[in-house]
């Protein structure tokens, strides 16, 4: 058995017409004219002895009745991302679960995944995505969200469930989040 395998390189490609339905999303017809087709390679998460890309076709589409222009959407691969959904979304989990750094997501992202990924774009990530990250999670989960998390950034204050939450001496479990008007959350726990 060999276990210094080198890293195999692994492209996924995805096609077209298996995200896009062939409807104009302006005027709902579908007839419409390619305009111009290229490729989009992302990284996604591979494993130890491997190296995951996704080679995404993508196409500039004109609608022949209305005469707009759009390019289709990937759900888990947005044009503003430079890597998969699922990359951005570890990244998260890491950040907000185990309560680790940019600098050691990165390294995991480099050491497991063969993903490299700047530390600061892992913080910019943490920034940006972090209410969105857990509104979509509250909403899946809303008995368990809170205690599946150690830690929740809300508008810069850092909560923390435990002894060190807003000085209780003993442990405090979370009950419930609650977003309220102005961006406010009414954060609730047992005493």
């Amino acid at each position: 058995m060999d276990f210094f395998q080198d890293v195999r390189d692994i492209i996924e490609h995805v096609a077209f017409h298996s995200y896009y339905n062939g409807e104009c999303p302006f005027c709902r017809c579908r007839n419409f004219t390619i305009i111009d087709t290229r490729s989009r390679t992302l990284p996604d998460l591979g494993g130890p002895t491997r190296r995951l890309s996704v080679d995404l076709e993508v196409k500039t589409i004109q609608c022949v009745e209305c005469g707009m222009t759009f390019t289709p959407e990937h759900p888990y691969y947005p044009p503003f991302l430079h890597y998969t959904l699922d990359v951005v979304q570890f990244a998260l989990s890491l950040a907000h679960r185990r309560e680790l750094s940019a600098q050691v997501i990165s390294a995991l992202l480099w050491e497991e995944h063969h993903v490299e990924v700047d530390p600061k774009t892992v913080q910019s990530w943490v920034n940006t995505y972090s209410e969105q990250y857990f509104q979509t999670y509250f909403a899946k989960k809303p008995q368990t969200a809170v205690e599946d998390f150690r830690a929740i950034t809300i508008d810069g204050t850092h909560f923390r469930a435990g002894k060190d939450l807003i000085g209780k001496k003993k442990v405090a479990e979370f009950s419930s989040v609650t977003r309220l008007a102005g961006n406010a959350y009414l954060l609730t726990w047992w005493e």
